[in-house]
């Protein structure tokens, strides 16, 4: 081993070689190149350039073809020594000679005899057990190309594919179409490869996913599970905010400031006495102190606010003026302004109309009202008050009209010539006192009413239909299955209606208890039998109805419903008792006396309904 003095005293420690510069040569002779002097280049004086030796062989007609080397070149690859047989291999170049096939060879430039077999070298094409061979005649240089064709398997084994053996080379690998679909190992990511033959899918893509510590992002590889601890470490102390408590290092990344029990030092908005204690958060807790702050619309000043709020409703009507100048706003005592930018007021206009007396009723505009239909409700009543019907101003004023012209029609064809019609009479002075006809409904109804009072019938029905009423099968079947709650909701408005008989006000109510909707729908449906209005308030599950019985719109059915169940379930009165024949003669007495003394008043009620 070359070495160099170093020129330094006697030292401690390992050797040290002097920087001193080695001149190298390759083997070749073709390049040089310098190096400094150390363990690895020590002693080395030659090396190998990469390139063609290109030294002329012993046969002086060829150069070496081999990458540069050291010692001797290989001897000629043509030379007589080194040739032997034909290029398919398979004569000695000894047996065509002797057959007359061919000459002596002299030298390496002398061509090499070829024999009439065929070359059958083998391709890297075809089957593995039985690969495809050269069918050309024995020759020099490379085989021609394969002219058959060759079936692979592409890398994973789904598939299979015919190639033409000219078109591929031997480093040629099949891969199909079929994308792995297989998680990998970090269970994030799937492989999506298109002919994936890995048992073992490891995702190779980075984490980047935020460490427990807050500041930093993990630079693993994907991995399942919890990242591992950020590893960063600080030697700085850590101190809480106003310095009272500290940590010693090392102090791991992510590790909080202590904490401490002094109070908080910061600046506060507000003057109330600090009741925090120090932190490490940039924003200090809000300030739950109580105070007085006005409302957001100022109308009141409202006790027990805490101080971080800014402002609260006082639940009062905001109204204040909208930018229309027509109406107030209509919402809850708010913050901001009462209509978001760029829109406009959709309260209704209340200016009057001048022909029916009923708001205008559009949304509000600029300038006069439009001439649109009224569509207030209106309630019709026909005189008695039996009859009524809710529409809206301007069809009730509309069909008025038309009514109002038939009758003006009619009293010109009466008039004779010469007179005149008062149109007053006819048209009326307003709309609004429209009122319905009665028909031959209210006739009966009316015809019912002077009969109860001249027969002196206590709380009568004066439904106009005659018989029985019709009970729907719903209530029928809820009377069979449930007849004690059918018979006290039954007798419960009857009790109402005669009440409301005997008020002197104009209705009397009655407030079911909460109810389930089959148990109400007996109520509602009960109650029109009497002729009495519901209605339900409230939501489930203490959703109820409220029956109104009015004076002179309610009555009695003549049948109760359980006596219509009973009797479509074959109930039937029992056997009177066995009288004596004492007991029988004074009981027909008694019978004679009374039926004399209401002979003169008794009238068939249903004959007159009929």
């Amino acid at each position: 081993m070359l070495g160099h003095v170093l020129g330094i005293k006697c030292h401690p420690g390992d050797f040290l070689l002097a920087k001193e510069e080695i001149h190298q040569e390759c083997y070749c002779k073709k390049s040089k190149k310098t190096v400094i002097c150390d363990s690895d280049t020590s002693g080395v004086l030659h090396f190998s350039c990469g390139e063609v030796c290109g030294t002329l062989l012993s046969c002086e007609n060829h150069s070496c073809d081999s990458i540069c080397h050291p010692g001797d070149c290989s001897p000629c690859r043509l030379s007589t020594e080194v040739v032997k047989y034909c290029p398919c291999g398979k004569t000695s170049i000894q047996e065509l000679i002797a057959n007359g096939q061919a000459v002596e060879r002299k030298s390496c430039k002398d061509p090499i005899p070829l024999c009439s077999k065929i070359c059958e070298k083998i391709f890297f094409c075809g089957p593995k057990d039985d690969p495809h061979k050269c069918q050309s005649a024995c020759h020099e240089g490379d085989c021609p190309k394969c002219p058959l064709t060759t079936s692979l398997k592409c890398r994973c084994g789904a598939s299979t594919k015919e190639f033409k053996c000219a078109d591929i080379e031997p480093s040629f690998v099949f891969l199909c179409e079929r994308r792995c679909n297989r998680r990998k190992a970090c269970g994030r990511h799937k492989c999506l490869n298109n002919c994936c033959i890995n048992i073992e899918h490891r995702c190779e893509l980075i984490c980047n996913k935020k460490l427990s510590c807050g500041n930093h992002q993990c630079q693993d590889t994907c991995h399942a599970g919890n990242c591992l601890p950020c590893g960063n470490v600080s030697f700085d102390e850590l101190r809480c905010h106003c310095g009272e408590s500290v940590l010693y290092p090392p102090i791991h990344c992510g590790t909080q400031p202590p904490e401490c029990t002094k109070p908080c030092i910061r600046s506060h908005p507000c003057d109330h006495e600090v009741k925090h204690t120090c932190h490490s958060e940039e924003t200090c807790p809000p300030c739950t102190a109580l105070t007085v702050k006005w409302c957001f619309g100022h109308h009141k000043q409202c006790p027990a606010v805490m101080c971080f709020l800014e402002g609260v409703s006082c639940g009062m009507a905001c109204l204040k003026d909208l930018p229309c100048g027509k109406h107030k706003c209509n919402l809850t005592c708010h913050a901001g302004p009462c209509l978001k930018e760029g829109a406009k007021c959709t309260q209704l206009c209340t200016v009057t109309r001048p022909n029916c007396g009923h708001p205008c009723g559009n949304v509000c505009h600029d300038g006069p009202c439009p001439d649109t239909p009224c569509k207030s409700q209106v309630t019709l009543t026909c005189p008695c008050g039996n009859r009524s019907e809710t529409t809206t101003c301007y069809d009730s004023t509309k069909s008025y009209r038309l009514m109002s012209v038939s009758v003006l029609a009619t009293k010109m064809q009466e008039i004779k010539e010469g007179q005149s019609v008062n149109l007053n009479d006819v048209l009326g002075r307003k709309s609004k006192n429209n009122k319905l006809q009665c028909n031959e409904e209210c006739a009966v109804l009316e015809r019912n009413k002077r009969l109860a009072v001249a027969l002196q019938i206590q709380n009568p029905e004066l439904s106009p239909t005659p018989g029985p009423p019709n009970y729907s099968d719903f209530l029928k079947a809820e009377a069979k299955k449930n007849p004690s709650f059918v018979g006290d909701v039954y007798n419960k408005i009857t009790e109402l209606v005669q009440l409301a008989k005997d008020s002197k006000q104009k209705c009397r109510s009655h407030s079911f208890p909460p109810m389930n909707r089959d148990h109400r729908r007996v109520v509602h449906e009960l109650a029109e039998f009497f002729g009495c209005e519901t209605q339900s308030y409230d939501e489930e599950p203490k959703k109820s109805v409220v029956v109104t019985a009015y004076k002179n719109k309610c009555w009695l059915p003549f049948v109760s419903i359980m006596n219509v169940v009973q009797r479509d379930m074959g109930f039937r009165k029992g056997p009177a008792p066995v009288l004596t024949q004492r007991e029988s003669k004074n009981a027909s007495n008694t019978v004679a006396a009374a039926s004399n003394t209401t002979q003169k008043k008794k009238i068939d009620y249903f004959d007159y309904n009929e």
